[in-house]
């Protein structure tokens, strides 16, 4: 029985920590957003510490209560998050499975339109989303020309990457360049993990994604 006017004293419940069941993330950024119960016992502040036991997936903030997860190279990540009032410690794991797929944006001989140009008056501005191409050759890519004699292995080769757009004419003996745009869109770009580059060329190349380079290689 208590007395009239002694202070209650009421005992320290941990705090409860529910990340929920394991499930599937459809984008390669999440906020995490966890259920935390605390009784407010001993009156410290409540403190959270999350971290990725497998997988290489980055946390914005291990230490804030909802942070984003951004996955890695990997498709998974096992996570924890630890809740700390001052005097008792409890804590919950989970494991997010990546439920991502591949797509090729731009395929061998997709639509492209080129120039091969004669003097430096476009400057950078062809590598602009918005620049006017219209007036340039289109086709369906690779873009160049074979010079390999009619009987050597690499002149089949170099046939078969070349699409409509033969620059023989333009280029042999003449220009060593051409400026090649190859448009694609993506309709959630924050939800790409990475891309990859793969092409045929001989010899050299830059390449630019909206205006800004990317790879190049003996260029």
């Amino acid at each position: 029985m208590e007395s009239p006017g002694e202070p209650k004293v009421y005992a320290n419940r941990a705090t409860g920590v529910d990340l929920g069941p394991d499930g599937d993330a459809y984008r390669s950024s999440v906020v995490l957003a966890p259920i935390l119960v605390d009784d407010a016992v001993p009156g410290n502040p409540l403190t959270t510490a999350w971290s990725v036991l497998a997988g290489d997936a980055v946390l914005s903030d291990p230490s804030a209560a909802q942070p984003r997860l951004t996955f890695g190279s990997t498709d998974f990540a096992v996570l924890r998050l630890e809740a700390d009032d001052g005097e008792v410690t409890t804590f919950d794991e989970v494991t997010l499975s990546g439920q991502f797929h591949q797509e090729v944006l731009v395929a061998s001989h997709s639509p492209a339109r080129v120039h091969v140009p004669t003097s430096d008056a476009l400057g950078a501005q062809w590598r602009d989303p918005g620049f006017d191409d219209s007036s340039w050759q289109s086709g369906t890519q690779g873009a160049g020309f074979n010079a390999n004699p009619a009987s050597s292995p690499d002149s089949t080769l170099y046939q078969t990457l070349i699409g409509t757009l033969d620059l023989h004419s333009r280029m042999y003996g003449l220009q060593s360049s051409c400026y090649l745009r190859i448009p694609f869109e993506i309709a959630a770009p924050e939800a790409i993990l990475h891309m990859v580059l793969r092409l045929n060329y001989d010899d050299g190349f830059v390449a630019y994604i909206n205006g800004h380079e990317v790879a190049r290689s003996n260029a």
